[in-house]
């Protein structure tokens, strides 16, 4: 039976690595994108304002490595540190949001 059961739980394994990508996955890929594009329309407006990295940690209370984090898409970012940083760079939140993920 421990055999068996064991069996089964490999042939399992195994077709989750060959099935399709998961909605999870494709969740998961999603997250990633709004994270990347959010960040950059902050790299774009800081650069547009002549502010650094740093000068922005300044602004915002927030450690200059966070911001580059932000901008590179490699951190989640909660919404109170969004709207520091909207504020910092003198925009409506919704100017840091990607394009196709307002609601209007």
């Amino acid at each position: 039976y421990y055999n068996q059961m064991l069996s089964l739980g490999c042939r399992f394994l195994v077709f989750l690595m060959l099935a399709k990508p998961s909605s999870m996955a494709r969740q998961e890929k999603r997250k990633m994108d709004v994270r990347t594009e959010f960040g950059k329309n902050i790299r774009r407006l800081r650069r547009e304002k002549k502010i650094t990295q740093e000068g922005l940690g300044e602004l915002t209370g927030l450690h200059r490595t966070y911001i580059g984090l932000v901008e590179r898409g490699e951190k989640s970012i909660s919404l109170v540190n969004a709207m520091k940083i909207a504020n910092a760079l003198g925009v409506a939140i919704g100017a840091c949001v990607p394009e196709n993920d307002r609601q209007g």
